[in-house]
């Protein structure tokens, strides 16, 4: 990289801080999404996201099917919103009873799981979110989500 890159770098930098600043409530997510992570969890690994297969524009929410894998679980989690209001169903394979905490900035959800490690909550309203349970003996966490 040249001395003219370096600067052209740096006015580009500047130029997008005036024109498209990063809005408080997301940088305000980013840094509690840092504080909040855990270096004894696992990071489940995104392993499918229905929006990347997604080829139209979406003219709404609609619903969104996720999958995350860890070393021994899979968590798969449905996102759907209708009217500004959200419903998360989700299910750890192979099946467990334990509990799933919904991790939002400033709040957290605990929800139980039934004996198919099948569990849900509604109401969720649109934001970030990650989703963190202990099982097989390990902690697995999810990355961040923005719904």
């Amino acid at each position: 990289m040249t001395e003219d890159d370096d600067m052209l770098e740096n006015d580009l930098r500047r130029a997008a801080d005036l024109m498209d600043p990063v809005p408080a409530a997301l940088l305000q997510s980013a840094v509690e999404a840092f504080t909040l992570r855990s270096l004894a969890a696992e990071l489940a690994a995104l392993s499918f996201d229905s929006l990347a297969e997604t080829t139209t524009v979406r003219s709404g929410y609609g619903t969104r099917l996720l999958s995350f894998d860890g070393a021994t679980h899979t968590l798969d989690v449905e996102l759907s919103f209708t009217d500004g209001s959200g419903r998360l169903l989700g299910s750890i394979h192979p099946p467990e009873e334990t509990e799933v905490s919904v991790e939002r900035p400033g709040h957290t959800l605990v929800l139980r799981t039934d004996p198919f490690g099948r569990f849900s909550c509604r109401d969720l309203t649109p934001g970030p979110l990650s989703l963190r349970c202990r099982v097989g003996g390990a902690e697995l966490v999810t990355e961040w989500i923005t719904v």
